[in-house]
């Protein structure tokens, strides 16, 4: 019995293993005619959890802190040791950027140079995650009571707060006229980003939201009392809360758009089944870049291409934005037998004309050839 139970373990634990992505370190980039080449790489020795990118530096999260590099030169700026809540997104707010402590339930603004500008406590017992940052303010989502507090990044103090309930939750913002949008799962809301004062309300099944010019642009999908084959792509006036167009989307293939980004006259979709780009104008679909692969981070434009990284299979793609056929390929190692999403690592940054992204403990810049 025992011969035969051991290597049964092995096997079990060999496929745990590779289904949660475990796959051989120091694994070859192969470049596919990809339209980019690299420009520099800083390695880590533990993986890279979270990254942000502003004006002309890079924040590199671990599990014991940030780490800075120059954006042009993939050069050490600094490091600070801290425990990183690696389930909050690193954002910035004013030009500082905002981390959060997971032992002590701290936020901390860090400047450019390394310092600590300021810190505050968020007083609760329950788990929290910072979701997006606009202006001086600090979106907050709390766990269980599924409530996103706004706090004045400044003051160091809660300003407002809005029930979003369980799903997904998108936060845009117009900096320029203090509003900001809020996509969830039960309703799209604008409000003033300083005091939340409602602007306008639809309620829906929303999963996510984009803002392009004075037009926001949201998917949702169909009740429980409606045909759940059908989700739609809204554009609403956000000047006159006016619904200028909605575009159905058939989910037989596709289950769900997870995010949305404009580009020229376009809007790009990730979905569970490739990339599709519908006119921003009318809501007519442009073209579908169809495939097996799982899209879920933004797509990004660098030089009139757009790149976008896949959530399973390892590859950066860069499609033409005129008809969405594939113009190559940045393939990060082998595929994982049972490779499931990680949606951490999945997102693609631009700064100016580089693309940045992370790949297992190395964080990767790619310019024009």
């Amino acid at each position: 019995m025992k011969q035969r139970t051991l290597p049964t373990k092995i096997l079990v634990l060999i496929l745990f293993l590779t289904s949660c992505g475990v796959s051989p370190k120091n694994q070859a980039i192969k470049n596919d005619d990809f339209p980019l080449l690299e420009h520099w790489k800083y390695s880590f020795d533990s993986p890279v959890y979270k990254l942000a990118v502003v004006e002309d530096w890079v924040a590199v999260g671990e599990d014991d802190g940030v780490t800075a590099i120059d954006a042009n030169t993939g050069k050490f700026m600094w490091n600070l040791e801290f425990p990183l809540d690696t389930v909050s997104e690193l954002v910035f707010s004013s030009g500082n950027l905002i981390v959060a402590d997971r032992n002590k339930t701290q936020i901390m603004a860090v400047n450019k140079s390394g310092k600590i500008v300021s810190r505050f406590n968020i007083n609760s017992t329950e788990s929290f995650q910072i979701l997006a940052a606009c202006s001086n303010y600090i979106f907050i989502r709390r766990v269980p009571s599924w409530n996103v507090e706004v706090y004045d990044a400044q003051l160091g103090k809660m300003v407002w707060e809005i029930l979003v309930d369980r799903g997904d939750v998108s936060i845009s913002c117009d900096s320029f006229i203090d509003d900001v949008y809020i996509t969830t799962s039960s309703f799209i809301s604008a409000r003033k980003n300083s005091t939340g004062d409602e602007i306008w309300k639809i309620d829906a099944e929303a999963r996510t939201g984009t803002l392009d010019s004075n037009r926001f642009y949201y998917y949702s999908e169909a009740s429980s009392e409606e045909n759940k084959t059908l989700g739609f792509i809204s554009a609403v006036d956000t000047q006159g809360y006016a619904n200028i167009w909605e575009a159905k989307i058939p989910l037989g293939i596709r289950t769900s758009i997870y995010n949305m980004t404009a580009f020229n006259n376009i809007l790009v979709a990730s979905t569970d089944f490739g990339a599709i780009a519908i006119n921003k104008e009318d809501g007519h679909e442009v073209w579908v870049s169809e495939t097996n692969e799982f899209f879920y981070g933004k797509p990004i434009l660098i030089n009139n291409v757009i790149y976008i990284r896949g959530t399973n299979t390892k590859v950066i793609y860069a499609i033409n934005p005129e008809n969405g056929q594939y113009l190559g390929y940045l393939r990060l190692g082998e595929q994982s037998l049972f490779g499931l999403s990680q949606r951490n690592n999945d997102i693609v940054y631009k700064f100016a004309e580089l693309l940045i992204f992370p790949f297992e403990n190395t964080v990767y810049a790619y310019q024009l050839k």
